[in-house]
């Protein structure tokens, strides 16, 4: 049985006709900020301000250093009473190291690495509706800006400056071959690193 990884090695992306619909295992870092001070720390690093976001918003952030200048950038998913944070795999320790420097002593809160804990999947191309019904998730119920609970992951609608719908899901690690190998059984093709990138400024 060819393995997952070499599975990802040998496809080659082409045009989004041939392979409509394309997912992609993103490198990148996630941070869990909880407690009761969480949203306050956040906020005094961020370009925005996430009070005025609802629970299961999905939002998007700088982080910005003393001179002004973008350090890393957010994906925020607002769940219950903590909030993850993907972002910068180069930046992870060095982002968690700043935002743990400016707590407090009297605040609650904790910041977490979640790298391993975590991953994070985008799916795109024209016929993905028809990928994430297949998965058990109905396309009409997503909304813009909010994550949607599924199979113990979250699903959100990214937007895109082209009309290829883009869609983000978070879900634990230990789920994540699983997933994949369900959107390969379902016809999805799995893109690479450099093909994203190709991707991401073309949209």
């Amino acid at each position: 049985m060819v393995s997952l990884l070499a599975e990802l090695i040998r496809v080659i992306y082409t045009d989004n006709q041939k392979h409509p619909v394309t997912a992609f295992l993103q490198n990148c870092s996630i941070t869990v900020i909880r407690g009761e001070d969480a949203q306050i720390v956040l906020n005094r690093n961020l370009t925005i301000d996430i009070n005025q976001y609802p629970d299961n918003a999905r939002i998007e952030s700088l982080l910005c250093d003393s001179t002004g200048r973008i350090s890393d950038r957010f994906i925020h998913a607002n769940i219950d009473e903590q909030i993850i944070l993907i972002h910068n795999e180069k930046m992870g320790d060095q982002t968690r190291q700043r935002l743990l420097a400016g707590v407090s002593w009297d605040e609650s809160v904790d910041i977490l690495n979640a790298d391993s804990v975590l991953s994070h999947i985008t799916i795109t191309g024209n016929d993905s509706s028809i990928l994430l019904r297949k998965l058990g998730v109905n396309p009409e119920e997503l909304k813009t800006g909010e994550w949607l609970n599924f199979n113990d992951a979250l699903i959100a609608t990214n937007e895109s400056s082209s009309e290829i719908p883009v869609f983000d899901i978070l879900l634990r690690s230990e789920s994540k071959e699983d997933l994949l190998e369900q959107m390969v059984e379902h016809g999805c093709v799995i893109g690479n690193e450099s093909q994203w990138d190709t991707f991401r400024i073309q949209n």
